[in-house]
C-alpha cells in the first residue's frame, strides 16, 4: 500500500530524482531483498560516505539492527542523514516513538560536521513484532534494556557519521560537566563541537583553546566566567576563568597522535553533564563541496 512506504531522499538540493531510474532500481532491489544481504542495503544508500555504517546486536529478549548514511551537511537537529533501525521486539508504536525520540535527541542531535542543516533527514525505527517477548509499559525492565541498546546503536551510527565527515581526519569529543541541566550541558557541547574556527584549529593540530572557550558563551546557557575550566585532553588551558600556562608543542604532538581530540569543560554550576561530537574541517571538505554542478 502507498501509505506503508516511507520515502527518504538525499542528493543535490533542488534537483528532482529521475523517477524512471528510481522505479527500475526499486524493482531490482526489492527482488533481491533478504535478511542475508543487509550489507548491500547499507552500501546502496551511501553518497560521499567513505564506509558503510552498521549496528547489529542480539539480546536474550530482542534483536536490533541498523544502518545509516551521512558525511556532509551534518549538524544538530539531526543531520543530512538516513538511518534505519529495525527490531523484532513487540511493543506499542507510542513506546517505540518515545524511545526513538529520546535516543535521537541525545545522539544524532549532538553531532556536527560542518554546521549545515539538511533539507531532508530521517531516522526510522521499525518493528516486525516477531519476538516472543512483548513490552506493554515503559516501566517494563525489557523496555528499559531496549532503550539502552537503542541509544547505543544511535550513538554508534552518529559517531560513525562524524568519523566519516567529508574530508575529516580527526574526531572532536566535547565533554561538558557541572551544568545545571543535561540540556544546558548539551547546548554548550554542541556550540564548541560545531565551531568552524575550532574545527580549523584541530585540522592544523593547533591548540588554539580560545576558539573553544569563546563558544561556551555563545549559547542561551547562563554561565559564570570566573568558574569556567577548559582542558584539551588532560591539560588545563583555562581554569577558574583565567588562562593557564602550558606547552603548546606537547599539545600539538598529542593532537597529531590521537584520532580523537578531547575537550573537557567544567561549568561548575551543577551536577549534570553532556557530550557532543564534531570533526575537523579540511581542504578536502572544500574540494568535495565546491563542484557539484561543474
Amino acid at each position: 500500500m502507498p501509505d506503508e512506504v516511507l520515502l527518504a531522499s538525499t542528493g543535490v538540493i533542488g534537483v528532482q530524482l529521475d523517477m524512471k531510474k528510481m522505479r527500475s532500481g526499486l524493482e531490482k532491489a526489492s527482488s533481491q531483498l533478504n535478511a542475508k544481504n543487509f550489507k548491500d542495503a547499507a552500501k546502496a544508500i551511501l553518497t560521499t560516505d567513505r564506509f558503510p555504517k552498521i549496528y547489529n546486536k542480539q539480546t536474550k529478549s530482542f534483536k536490533l539492527f541498523g544502518f545509516a548514511k551521512g558525511a556532509g551537511m551534518v549538524h544538530p537537529n539531526m543531520a543530512t542523514m538516513l538511518c534505519y533501525l529495525m527490531t523484532d521486539l513487540k511493543m506499542p508504536q507510542s513506546l517505540l516513538q518515545r524511545a526513538l525520540r529520546e535516543a535521537v535527541n541525545i545522539s544524532f542531535n549532538n553531532i556536527s560536521v560542518d554546521g549545515d542543516i539538511s533539507t531532508n533527514d530521517m531516522v526510522v525505527l521499525l518493528s516486525n513484532s516477531q519476538s516472543n517477548v512483548e513490552v506493554k509499559s515503559r516501566n517494563d525492565s525489557i523496555y528499559k534494556e531496549f532503550k539502552t541498546v537503542l541509544l547505543d546503536a544511535c550513538w554508534k551510527l552518529a559517531k560513525d557519521m562524524v568519523r566519516d565527515g567529508e574530508g575529516s581526519q580527526k574526531i572532536i569529543l566535547v565533554n561538558v560537566k557541572g551544568a545545571k541541566t543535561g540540556s544546558d550541558a548539551r547546548k554548550v557541547a554542541r556550540s564548541v563541537a560545531s565551531s568552524t574556527l575550532f574545527k580549523c584549529a584541530v585540522f592544523g593540530r593547533d591548540p588554539n583553546w580560545g576558539r573553544a572557550a569563546a563558544r561556551v558563551g555563545c549559547t542561551s546557557v547562563k554561565i559564570k566566567p570566573e568558574k569556567l575550566d577548559v582542558a584539551l585532553f588532560n591539560t588545563f588551558v583555562y581554569k577558574n576563568g583565567q588562562p593557564v600556562r602550558f606547552n603548546p608543542k606537547i599539545l600539538h604532538k598529542q593532537m597529531k597522535k590521537n584520532d580523537e581530540i578531547k575537550v573537557n569543560i567544567n561549568l561548575k554550576l551543577g551536577k549534570e553533564s553532556g557530550i557532543a561530537y564534531g570533526c575537523d574541517l579540511s581542504y578536502d571538505y572544500v574540494k568535495l563541496n565546491s563542484a557539484y554542478f561543474t
